[in-house]
């Protein structure tokens, strides 16, 4: 095992920490003229976990975040539906991908996530 993913399975023993995570998205509005949208989502984590737990639930932090962003964005009309469902599919595809890492660790993270109807 490399060291990154020993990194991963390691907890720090601590008893309760948070986690905040920032999206930013700067968008064009009008020739000249920007627009930054910014959420911001934080979470107060009650027990010892692992490395690899606190960046999925940091990764979900992140993805709730960008994909509430997406949703305004779209419903104002200032990104497209391709555009939207890019985004979508990429953020499904990020906790897909953190869900097979945890998995390979030996490491579960379903008690974070629970998709409807199977699994991710």
């Amino acid at each position: 095992m490399a060291l990154v993913d020993d990194m991963l399975t390691c907890k720090l023993g601590e008893t309760e920490s948070s986690l905040k995570v920032t999206f930013k998205k700067t968008v064009k509005v009008r020739e000249y003229e920007t627009e930054v949208t910014e959420v911001t989502n934080e979470i107060k984590i009650d027990d010892s976990i692992t490395g690899m737990e606190r960046i999925f639930v940091a990764e979900i932090l992140k993805s709730q975040a960008e994909y509430v962003m997406y949703i305004d964005l779209y419903e104002r009309g200032t990104v497209t539906k391709d555009e939207y469902m890019v985004k979508r599919k990429t953020i499904e595809d990020t906790l897909r991908t953190m869900i097979d890492r945890a998995n390979g660790l030996n490491i579960d993270v379903s008690k974070y996530i629970k998709p409807n109807g199977g699994s991710l």
